[in-house]
């Protein structure tokens, strides 16, 4: 995303990114399009709002005004948030240990959004806040692929899901962006596209079908706790590529890796 968006804008960059998922896809989600029904049609387009749809557009505008490690940091809360969905909501028993490793990456989170950008703690950067919706939205997601897709296999979950919301991220794209008037006049544009373009097919296409197969096998919360190695990547590329953190990012992210450990650890029992 943050190499995507040198020279695309944060909507480009999320229509690109399910528009090429959607498409490698095509050979698994086409021949189970005449096995489903209307109500799983339904299933499967909400599946895709709120696991690709609205995501795709909140993590590239975060993207925009946030550091990718610390962008990262932030999808490591998603076990959290799926955790409260399905304790409200599907009536889930909450662990000692989840509770304290809940409690753990919400300070942490709000130490991060707390550090401004100089790198002082009072003032807060509102755009932490698309990442935590975003993780909401997965969370959701996760929840109706366990308790209202389980008769389906995660190849259809994933490529029919994305084919349905790719549909109309194709109009947007080429409709109403100047995404094919940057490919001919920007330098760099196809460089950026291939960035996305890749993004899209690992991350959102290939990643959607292995998240939702272990959402089936297994459960909601126990699929997203794959999040703790994000922040691990997420810092690693954003060093890198000589973003810098300071006193307050490090203290955050350690309470939310803390948290996390906990939360994990209870997973394991």
């Amino acid at each position: 995303m943050k190499k995507g968006l040198k020279v695309f804008s944060s909507q480009e960059v999320g229509a690109l990114r399910v528009v090429s998922a959607a498409i490698i896809l095509l050979p698994i989600s086409l021949p189970q399009l005449s096995k489903l029904s209307i109500k799983q049609y339904f299933l499967l387009l909400a599946s895709g709002l709120l696991g690709t749809f609205f995501p795709a557009f909140i993590y590239a505008e975060a993207q925009m005004h946030l550091d990718s490690a610390i962008l990262g940091i932030f999808n490591a809360l998603t076990p959290i948030s799926v955790l409260l969905v399905s304790t409200l909501v599907f009536q889930r028993k909450v662990f000692r240990n989840e509770l304290v490793g809940t409690l753990m990456g919400i300070s942490g989170a709000i130490t991060l959004i707390l550090v401004d950008a100089h790198h002082h703690l009072g003032q807060v950067n509102h755009y932490f806040f698309l990442p935590l919706l975003g993780g909401f939205l997965y969370a959701n997601n996760s929840n109706l692929v366990k308790y209202y897709l389980q008769n389906l296999n995660a190849g259809t979950i994933g490529g029919v899901s994305l084919l349905l919301v790719g549909i109309p991220m194709a109009v947007i794209l080429f409709a109403q962006t100047q995404f094919v008037a940057k490919l001919q006049a920007v330098e760099g544009a196809y460089q950026a596209m291939g960035y996305v373009v890749t993004l899209g097919i690992l991350g959102s296409g290939m990643a959607f079908i292995l998240f939702s197969k272990i959402v089936l096998l297994t459960s909601p919360v126990f699929a997203n706790v794959v999040s703790f190695l994000i922040p691990l990547v997420a810092l690693f590329w954003g060093l890198l590529d000589g973003e810098v953190l300071v006193w307050g990012h490090y203290l955050g992210i350690a309470t939310i890796l803390t948290g996390l450990y906990l939360f994990n650890k209870q997973q394991k029992s």
